[in-house]
């Protein structure tokens, strides 16, 4: 054994990367020689892709900052409790790597290893995380194999108003986006992958929208393999917000989110929009084309919030998503649905959710479903599908534009899908029913073809104008133009309103063919058929 002083050469023979008493020491090749640096200073590597600096200790990791355009590789686990540096202070925590005006442009390797207990508390920035910003010049910036494990990462509020959305911060187009989240507030041509993150993010701060588990907003981004919170523990990852919350993402534009996985408890506000258990907002930019891509992705935990709330997806907007599951239980006020709050598949290019899972309790006022809440297209169906999907849970919960799998349908078809669940009703603190169905509460100008809906009961109560509306087994209600093909229900539907039947409520202009209904009804039901109440 030798004992040498700092930053002090002896000659060796032998290659090794090693940290002795908190410096990193390494072997220079070539150069026969054997150096210790000081925590703070970066010298192994040239910053290159083939070639990164490697960090060792947290002073080295604060020094990303000061090289942007640069690569890293993590050589070992970090722990941030207790770290102080002109950067890293007791009150505000870590300092987020990269502003908006010059934002990290370069790699950074997690070499599968941990970075613990990072701490940010900052109302004054747009962009918080580990990497404030993170923005893709000539090439991709690369974020990967990095595990961040008890993270708290809080914008607080100040008490100032939110203010006009004119006043707000822009990124990547958009305003009203403070991007929030552990790994990485904003970024923008990036490709993030095999990340993971525990803890806490809060966003309720002044602008506070766009927070997430591990990211607060993306744009034209491929993230993969990533995941929040331990998927064997409940509450390894909790978001809190106001608008644009998500478990793995607050708010995503013309990204592709494949193979991610999510069990966090997100809650935002009452007066709070779009929350999803896995992604908050999702959105292509360009309607007409054939859109950007979730897949493969899992979410399960909690999901409270206002309006656009759903177990995986608060809001989709033209984009496609496939193989996805929610585990998620989900509570909300309008467009509320175990995988999708609100979905939007309009376009020119064929848009589709396909096989899908919702096994999630469902709890909402109007336009509730258990797998979607709303879905609509402006093509007329040809274009938009919801295909081999399911939902099974206990209970849903609404009382107007409810169904067991869709809450209001308008111009897409729904084909080969199904749900299972025990009970549909109403809240009785606002006893409201209108439009309930076991599969779609209403339907305009959308088609339903070989699907099914089985449940112990349906449970609605009389509206409190007296229009025609309707209760089915299968269909609350349809209008303009609706087609019902080769579908049935099963169960018991308890009413004491105006039309009831084992198939259809209230049918305008449907067409029914190759159905069946084994549905009981209740009496008191002013007008009941054992398929339509009303035809």
């Amino acid at each position: 054994n030798s004992i040498w002083p700092a930053d002090s050469q002896v000659t060796l023979g032998l290659n090794f990367n090693a940290v002795y008493e908190g410096k990193a020491v390494y072997f220079k090749t070539g150069e026969n020689t054997l150096s210790t640096e000081s925590g703070n200073d970066i010298s192994v590597g040239d910053g290159s892709e083939g070639n990164p600096y490697l960090i060792y200790t947290n002073g080295q990791l604060d020094k990303v900052r000061a090289n942007l355009d640069k690569c890293f590789r993590q050589m070992r686990n970090l722990d941030l409790e207790g770290y102080v540096s002109d950067t890293c202070n007791e009150a505000n925590g870590w300092l987020p790597i990269g502003e908006e005006a010059i934002p990290f442009t370069g790699c950074y390797d997690g070499n599968n290893k941990s970075i613990a207990h990072l701490r940010i508390v900052r109302s004054d920035k747009m962009g918080v995380g580990l990497f404030g910003f993170a923005v893709g010049d000539s090439e991709p910036v690369k974020i990967h194999n990095l595990t961040l494990t008890d993270c708290f990462v809080d914008i607080p509020d100040t008490g100032y108003d939110d203010g006009p959305i004119s006043a707000m911060p822009e990124f990547g187009g958009s305003t009203n986006f403070y991007g929030c989240g552990s790994l990485v507030g904003c970024c923008a041509n990036a490709y993030i992958t095999s990340c993971h993150s525990t803890g806490v993010v809060v966003g309720f701060g002044p602008l506070s929208s766009g927070i997430g588990g591990l990211i607060g907003f993306s744009e034209s981004c491929d993230i993969a393999d990533c995941t929040t919170g331990d998927m064997d523990i409940s509450d390894s990852m909790t978001v809190w917000g106001k608008n644009s919350c998500g478990g793995l993402i607050g708010r995503c534009s013309n990204t592709y989110v494949s193979g991610c996985n999510s069990n966090s408890t997100v809650k935002a506000t009452e007066s709070s929009q779009y929350v999803g258990g896995l992604i908050g907002y999702l959105q292509s930019l360009y309607e007409y084309e054939e859109g950007y891509k979730i897949e493969n992705c899992m979410a399960k935990g909690s999901v409270t919030g206002g309006n656009y709330v759903g177990g995986l997806v608060g809001c989709n907007e033209y984009c496609s998503i496939y193989s996805c599951r929610s585990e998620s239980s989900v509570v909300g006020k309008e467009d509320v649905g175990g995988l999708v709050g609100q979905s939007n598949l309009s376009g020119s290019e064929m848009k589709k959710i396909q096989n899908c899972i919702a096994n999630g309790n469902v709890k909402g006022k109007s336009y509730v479903g258990g797998l979607i809440g709303y879905i609509l297209s402006a093509e007329i169906w040809q274009k938009a599908y919801v295909t081999n999907c399911s939902a099974n849970m206990e209970s849903i919960i609404a009382n107007s534009y409810c169904g067991g799998l869709v809450g209001f349908n308008s111009s897409c078809l729904i084909l080969a899908s199904n749900v299972k669940f025990d009970t549909l009703s109403y809240d009785d603190e606002t006893a409201y029913d209108s439009s309930i169905g076991g599969l779609v509460g209403y339907v305009e100008y959308g088609h339903v073809f070989g699907c099914y809906a089985e449940f112990n009961t349906i449970k609605a109560s009389r509206p409190e104008s007296d229009y025609a509306d309707g209760v089915g087994g299968l269909v609350g209600r349809s209008t303009e133009n609706v087609c019902l093909y080769n579908s049935y229900a099963k169960g018991d539907i308890v009413y004491d309103g105006l039309y009831a039947g084992g198939l259809i409520g209230y049918n305008n202009t449907q067409h029914i063919k190759n159905c069946y209904a084994d549905v009981s009804l209740s009496d008191g039901i002013d007008y009941k058929g054992s398929l339509c109440g009303f035809n």
